[in-house]
């Protein structure tokens, strides 16, 4: 079993109803697999983060990471 952390930001947050949450994992799965599994579609276009570190989508998750999903930012 795997646990982890997960903290969501922006539009994110509002998909899931919360801003962090804890989950365990029953099998080692990459970044990218856990967004899908999460919200069914690719992750174009978020920056995806383990522990303070942005990866690739195909950065395997390590127990007790903290994980971060953080899609474009806004301004003007």
């Amino acid at each position: 079993m795997i646990c982890v952390t997960i903290l969501y930001f922006a539009h994110l947050r509002d998909i899931r109803g919360c801003s962090e949450e804890q989950m365990t994992l029953s099998e080692p799965c990459t970044i990218g697999a856990l967004f899908y599994r999460l919200f069914s579609v690719e992750p174009t276009g978020i920056r995806l983060a383990i522990d303070a570190e942005y990866v690739d989508v195909d950065t395997m998750i390590s127990v007790d990471a903290e994980i971060a999903f953080l899609p474009p930012m806004g301004g003007g």
